[in-house]
């Protein structure tokens, strides 16, 4: 009987892709592909199909998906199904969900923003945060009665490194890396202090500034690419979770 799971987190710079099974926190293959690998439904279905041999669709019950770049979403979807019988899921405000979205205007919520939150409720209760630092980071409120109101946006550290290289003519591009220091005592240094080490600062302040808001907080994870970088020197993250909005896809298969 079939019972493995496709997420897919379709995200501004990475796709994120995970099978496993439904009822399990395993996950028995995890890869990601650049957002910008294909523009076309066939090119898409041949950067699949290594990851999806007939062995599996077989035993594929659900693709859910969640995304912020509709376009890719589109073009991913319609390759995905000239492989899979599945009809994929796709996440929005309107998906049935443990969580209650509260934002100003749900329908125009990041679908991952909000993935995210509904599995800090489920996994970990309220009031809580949950952090996605990728090509944005995202700092996102859950409360204590399991509503998510909303949260914070800032350029995330690859994006900040960017605009620093393509804006100031004498700034080479610099490694995305921890500084030992704040002080910097060259150009690289410096910036890593700026960017990286000012982006940890940023995101405890951030933190403490919504957790007066809540009241208090019981628990906070960060997620995303930048995640293990940078959480062990925020000291109120608690857990860092590299397959927190997968892990919240299935969640959402029933």
């Amino acid at each position: 009987m079939p019972d493995l799971v496709l997420a897919i987190d379709i995200g501004n710079s990475a796709v994120k892709f995970g099978i496993g099974p439904r009822n399990s926190a395993s996950w028995h293959d995890l890869w990601r592909l650049p957002t910008q690998s294909a523009t076309e439904s066939d090119e898409w279905a041949s950067l699949l199909l290594p990851h999806l041999p007939p062995d599996i669709r077989v035993k594929l019950a659900s693709v859910v998906c969640s995304s912020v770049v509709p376009l890719v979403a589109e073009a991913l979807l319609d390759g995905l199904r000239q492989l899979v019988p599945v009809e994929p899921v796709v996440v929005t405000a309107r998906t049935p969900m443990a969580i209650r979205v509260t934002t100003d205007l749900p329908e125009r919520t990041g679908s991952d923003r909000i993935v995210n939150a509904n599995t800090m409720w489920i996994t970990r209760g309220g009031p809580s945060i949950v952090i996605d630092a990728g090509t944005a980071t995202k700092i996102d409120a859950v409360t204590a009665t399991g509503e998510f109101p909303g949260g914070i946006i800032a350029p995330g550290v690859g994006t900040m490194m960017d605009g620093l290289a393509r804006r100031a003519a004498q700034l080479s591009e610099v490694p995305v890396a921890m500084p030992e220091r704040a002080i910097g005592r060259n150009t690289a240094t410096a910036i890593q202090s700026g960017v990286v080490l000012g982006h940890t600062r940023m995101i405890e302040g951030l933190i403490q500034d919504v957790t007066a808001e809540l009241g208090q907080v019981v628990d906070v994870v960060m997620t995303g690419g930048f995640s293990a970088l940078l959480a062990p020197h925020i000291p109120s993250v608690r857990a860092v979770e590299p397959t927190f909005v997968l892990d919240g896809l299935r969640h959402l298969t029933g």
